[in-house]
């Protein structure tokens, strides 16, 4: 029933975005969709540190996603967590990485974006960290609370390294890239 209400509820919001005209992906100054893309990629040396970023970006979201695929079994063999438990934790990690996207962008529109990295690199060290020598009944709860929280506040600020990172013009191919 839990993944039938998300899927009810993802398939609303998506009707709802689709209806105000958030599916429609506009090109800028008559330029084709995807043509913007390819003629991006031909001119990659003029992006370099765009593209650096971007590759930056899917290796700390491999490196995110592993750890989040490694946490169920983890879970599962040292706590005895069952599948209904496994199921519920994956919900609290969704479920918190929407407030966290929306807190971590607010946070970070004032502060130093250095001192944001190094917190959240430390909040990931501190999930690692519980993995591997937490115990207790909380211990579970806890590891996939920072895990709910690091993740959306992950996403949120590599979204903003790269719009800090790109010209107006550019904006919409490489958000596709993205």
């Amino acid at each position: 029933p839990a993944a039938a209400i998300a899927g009810l509820l993802c398939a609303i919001v998506l009707l709802i975005m689709r209806r105000e005209g958030f599916g429609e992906i506009r090109s800028a100054a008559g330029v084709p969709q995807l043509g913007g893309v390819l003629s991006a990629l031909r001119r990659w040396r003029s992006n370099r540190a765009i593209f650096q970023l971007l590759l930056g970006t899917m290796l700390i979201q491999m490196a995110v996603f592993v750890v989040v695929t490694f946490t169920t079994p983890i879970l599962a063999d040292r706590f005895g967590q069952g599948l209904d438990d496994l199921l519920w934790l994956l919900l609290r990690i969704h479920i918190l990485a929407v407030p966290s996207t929306l807190a971590w962008s607010h946070l970070m529109s004032g502060a130093s974006r250095q001192a944001g990295a190094l917190f959240l690199l430390a909040a990931w060290g501190s999930v690692l960290l519980l993995l591997a020598f937490g115990s207790g009944s909380w211990m579970p709860v806890v590891t996939v609370t920072v895990i709910g929280c690091c993740l959306g506040a992950t996403f949120s600020g590599l979204r903003g390294f790269l719009a800090e990172g790109l010209e107006e013009q550019n904006s919409v191919t490489l958000f596709a890239l993205a």
